[in-house]
């Protein structure tokens, strides 16, 4: 009996051995299954009631393919039996526990269904233009923007005059006054590149959405910062128009008018009111349009990511050395705009981040609420790195589809 015992003991090792060698191969096919399983949990491979503890360890670990939930390793297998007849063999079931259901299918960010625009595969998700959302964007960073102008039209008459404070650039660095139309121009080449390339992007509203929602973040953010602190006129050479004693509603409205109709640049005349310094907008956009299209652009447009670069440190040098903006403008503008992208982005690729929670941090950000109601249907993750025609003509041309990896 006991030599039959180690016999048997032998065996079964063997069995779980080899096993183990054809499992790999076997499942490139996706489920396992034989006739004799019971279900597509079950791996049959032949017939016993010996349980054998679950492999544990690092060195093997294949997956096995669940066709409602994905895959699974071996650390699931609740159990192995091995079923013998007269010392020998015959059968070996492995049960594998159901692993549990992806989180994309949970809170409808994600669901299995096929590209309307041409997916390759029946797995692939969704995304969905949701132009209303789009538009309500856009009013929330055209609301933003108009209460930037507001507050310059406002602190314009709250100017201190005195001389501009100290800055390290100013004392070490000799004015150029020629430096801040050239930002300027160095600005409008770089938001255009952003803009075509976003316009292009096959999921074009959806980056639309977002850039307009961290478009009107930085700037009411600005719009407070430049309210609450107003700062003396850093170029004393720069035109700004005369103070009013008395400021009326009416001439606010016209200041407003002003500042928008020149977008805030100085390059076409218009903008004529000082005090908008903390913190800058020349470098909230330069470094805006290079972070779009470091995060939206494929690898294949290295060129066009090293040029926007150049062209954001150009264009805030510039600022600089025209005595534009104080220093501590730019390293607030380049702050604030860098973690307000950063920290975005990082929200929406993480479905867990994107639920309110005691161990979620980042759900305690003001615009947490909007950021869920922007992007509640779109699937977590990067966006794909896809590009098509964007008009609908001529028809020919809708057909194109340009699809980069990473």
């Amino acid at each position: 009996m006991l030599i039959l015992f180690l016999f048997t003991t032998i065996s079964i090792r063997e069995r779980i051995r080899q096993l183990k060698k054809h499992l790999p191969g076997r499942m490139q096919s996706g489920l396992l299954t034989a006739p004799d399983g019971d279900g597509p949990n079950d791996i049959s491979t032949s017939p016993s009631p010996v349980n054998v503890p679950p492999p544990t360890g690092g060195e093997f670990r294949p997956l096995l393919r669940h066709p409602g939930n994905g895959y699974s390793s071996l650390d699931n297998i609740q159990s192995v039996d091995v079923r013998h007849d007269a010392g020998v063999p015959t059968e070996t079931r492995i049960n594998v526990e159901t692993p549990p259901p992806s989180p994309l299918a949970e809170g409808g960010t994600a669901s299995p269904l096929p590209l309307a625009d041409g997916g390759d595969g029946p797995f692939e998700v969704k995304f969905v233009d949701e132009r209303l959302k789009t538009l309500i964007a856009f009013l929330f960073m055209a609301c933003c923007m108009v209460c930037t102008t507001t507050a310059l039209a406002i602190v314009h008459d709250r100017l201190p005059d005195v001389p501009p404070l100290p800055d390290l650039v100013f004392d070490w660095v000799p004015q150029w006054d020629l430096g801040l139309p050239i930002s300027e121009y160095l600005l409008i080449a770089s938001m255009w590149t952003a803009i075509f390339l976003m316009i292009f992007h096959r999921y074009r509203w959806i980056v639309y959405r977002r850039l307009f929602m961290i478009v009107g973040l930085l700037y009411l953010g600005r719009s407070v910062t430049m309210l609450v602190t107003a700062l003396p006129v850093a170029n004393t050479d720069y035109y700004c128009s005369p103070k009013m004693n008395h400021t009326s509603v009416l001439v606010i409205l016209e200041r407003i008018g002003m500042l928008l109709s020149g977008l805030g640049l100085s390059v076409n005349g218009r903008h004529i009111y000082c005090g908008d310094y903390i913190y800058s907008g020349h470098t909230c956009v330069l470094v805006l349009s290079a972070l779009v299209v470091t995060e939206y652009a494929p690898r294949k447009f290295l060129p066009l990511m090293v040029g926007v670069y150049l062209m954001a440190m150009t264009g805030i040098v510039m600022v600089s050395i025209s005595r534009g903006h104080y220093t501590v403008d730019i390293i607030l503008a380049y702050y604030i705009t860098t973690r307000t992208f950063w920290m975005y982005h990082t929200i929406i690729c993480h479905v867990e981040l994107k639920k309110s929670g005691s161990t979620n941090f980042l759900s305690r950000v003001w615009w947490f609420r909007i950021l869920q109601y922007f992007e509640a249907n779109v699937p977590e993750g990067r966006l794909p790195k896809h590009f098509s025609w964007p008009l609908p003509f001529p028809a020919r041309w809708q057909e194109h589809r340009w699809d980069y990896t990473e």
